[in-house]
């Protein structure tokens, strides 16, 4: 099994799952979906693969179709498979969204330089006139209380 694909069984049917850390909505669920069977007589197995949205009820019902010719089972029987298949990929869509919305925390530390600068900065009187400066030079010119709003709105969380 590979990071980025999901392997489940069910019954003597194997179902592999890619795709799925692509779908960072809640709405849509895109996979490339993969099952396979061991065949009637023996010799290899019976395999169908396609990509669609499992939340779409007709690429789903077409996938259903194929698949159960395929390896040879009834409509019922992938219908069943695909409802389950569908809760855990639910499941596991859920921990990657809230795994990608998690905020990432950067411990940022100064040395005794660096800390002596920032202070001397915050304590020099005339840090307004320094920021609007720093503004100007990046292209902004005039509006002083649009530069000293923009800089507050920077800093600020």
């Amino acid at each position: 099994m590979k990071a980025n694909e999901i392997i489940i069984a069910l019954g003597d049917r194997r179902y592999r799952i890619r795709g799925l850390e692509k779908n960072l909505a809640y709405d849509v669920m895109k996979v490339n979906l993969l099952v396979s069977r061991p065949a009637f007589d023996g010799a290899g197995e019976s395999i169908h693969v396609d990509t669609f949205d499992l939340y779409q009820q007709r690429p789903r019902g077409a996938f259903i179709k194929q698949a159960a010719v395929e390896l040879g089972v009834k409509d019922d029987v992938v219908k069943a498979d695909l409802g389950k298949l569908l809760l855990k990929c639910e499941a596991l869509q859920a921990a990657n969204i809230e795994a990608v919305q998690a905020p990432k925390e950067t411990a940022v530390t100064l040395d005794d330089e660096e800390t002596k600068a920032a202070l001397d900065l915050l304590k020099s009187p005339d840090l307004l006139a320094r920021i609007q400066n720093d503004f100007t030079r990046c292209g902004v010119v005039g509006e002083a209380t649009n530069k000293l709003v923009g800089y507050l709105a920077a800093i600020s969380r």
